[in-house]
């Protein structure tokens, strides 16, 4: 569809196999996220089925919370950038099992500031990099673990440019849950072995930039899982 102008930004529809979604011209990976190719590996896992809860940290406009919708029981979508958010509130707003929640996922004293590192989830093109704003900080442990505890099966992913450690930090009774399972796309100066240290006796999964943990190491691998997009990791 053609674009639509508003103000000094313009718009447009992605289609997808599970809905339309509203962004903004010229988002990196427009085509891939209409055909679910951009991080495909969440959709593939969505599409299992085994998910009744997921956890979407750094939801962006809501790509895999509209999958999630589709398999799970409840979704809950965290997005730390006032003009993301606002777009992903949009294309929710009919989505009754999707709850949207205005944060950022990290620790209570760790406020994200507008360096190098954050351009691309705090500012955006042609916005004042100086820019600041407030935001609640939200920790998993506190938001996830009554939940998590109750799930079957959780799926929590996690691509928030940088802050992954601080988000797991403070997520040490999540990561004892091996119903929980986590996909991981780290950033920046952070490598794969500061990610694997917080999964003791998990299976991991090991990608580039992304780390996949499921269950515990007793549990039945699954070779498709394996085969079609990670190296399989002994921790």
């Amino acid at each position: 569809m053609k674009p639509v102008n508003f103000g000094n930004r313009s718009f447009q529809w992605l289609e997808t196999k599970y809905g339309r979604l509203f962004s903004f011209e010229g988002q990196a990976h427009h085509e891939q996220y209409e055909i679910l190719d951009y991080q495909g590996y969440i959709a593939w896992l969505l599409e299992t089925g085994e998910y009744n809860l997921f956890i979407d940290v750094g939801s962006e406009i809501g790509l895999y919370s509209l999958v999630g919708a589709h398999y799970c029981k409840r979704v809950i979508a965290y997005e730390a950038s006032p003009f993301y958010y606002g777009i992903l509130l949009f294309n929710m707003r009919y989505k009754f099992n999707v709850d949207c929640r205005y944060a950022w996922v990290g620790k209570i004293g760790q406020i994200p500031k507008n360096r190098k590192e954050y351009i691309g989830t705090v500012t955006r093109k042609g916005t004042n990099v100086d820019f600041e704003y407030n935001i609640p900080i939200a920790e998993l442990d506190d938001e996830i673990l009554p939940l998590a505890i109750l799930s079957k099966k959780t799926l929590i992913k996690m691509d928030i440019e940088g802050n992954e450690l601080n988000a797991l930090e403070k997520s040490t009774e999540l990561l004892k849950l091996s119903n929980v399972h986590w996909v991981i796309d780290f950033h920046y100066d952070i490598i794969a072995e500061d990610i694997m240290n917080f999964f003791k006796n998990r299976i991991v999964y090991k990608g580039n930039p992304v780390i996949a943990i499921k269950g515990e190491p007793d549990e039945e691998l699954d070779p498709i899982f394996d085969l079609k997009y990670w190296e399989l990791v002994k921790v």
